[in-house]
């Protein structure tokens, strides 16, 4: 189960194009759990990348949440490196460009 249209989009795209991927898979850092929305792992250099989709950033309760989990730099992951953040509001909807343009940096990462 996905938690948002625009996830079950990403999904979707991930699948068409063949990008191997989890969904909302534990990550253990520094004794912290957390569940990033899309993992990618590289089998040829043994990295993870992340992908996160911020879906209501109009919504305050939401948004606040959203804030609470970026703190991936708390993790020593790096925000356009290793770790890539989509946003959203409800006049400024996800598009399928935004979605391909991440897609293309994963796979070129993966070396799709």
């Amino acid at each position: 189960m996905l938690r948002s249209k625009s996830e079950c989009l990403i999904d979707m795209e991930l699948f068409y194009r063949n990008v191997p991927f989890r969904y909302e898979c534990e990550l253990k850092v520094f004794g912290t759990t957390t569940y990033p929305d899309f993992t990618f792992f590289n089998e040829k250099t043994g990295e993870y990348k992340y992908w996160e989709h911020f879906g209501m950033m109009d919504d305050p309760v939401y948004r606040r949440k959203a804030f609470d989990k970026i703190d991936y730099i708390s993790y020593g992951l790096v925000p356009g490196e290793n770790v890539l953040f989509t946003y959203e509001t409800s006049k400024a909807p996800l598009t399928i460009t935004t979605v391909d343009r991440t897609i293309d940096e994963i796979a070129a990462w993966l070396e799709l």
